[in-house]
């Protein structure tokens, strides 16, 4: 699991969530905790139980990896280094 990001592949990713979550898209309007964010669409399809195939642009394959980093940074063994939720008040939340 060492190979380099040479196509920005997940910065492209973050910077997509980030700018849908900002501009209130309705993909990402239930997204509200790091749960929703791997367990849900747009990255997760519930029905099929399956990640999606294709993302803006982005293949699957690359989406799963995503998956996997963040799942792995929140949910390690109960207590990933970042939080599920942030506080609703958070200015960081509204910007």
């Amino acid at each position: 699991a060492q190979i380099p990001d040479a196509y920005f592949t997940l910065e492209s990713i973050i910077s997509e969530i980030k700018e849908g979550i900002r501009n209130n898209e309705p993909e990402f309007r239930n997204v509200q905790s790091w749960t929703n964010l791997l367990s849900g669409r747009p990255l997760f399809d519930p029905e099929t139980r399956a990640a999606v195939r294709e993302w803006r642009g982005i293949r699957g394959s690359s989406i799963g990896v995503f998956r996997r980093h963040v799942r792995r940074m929140v949910q390690a063994n109960q207590s990933g280094i970042f939080v599920d939720t942030r506080s609703t008040g958070d200015r960081a939340c509204r910007r």
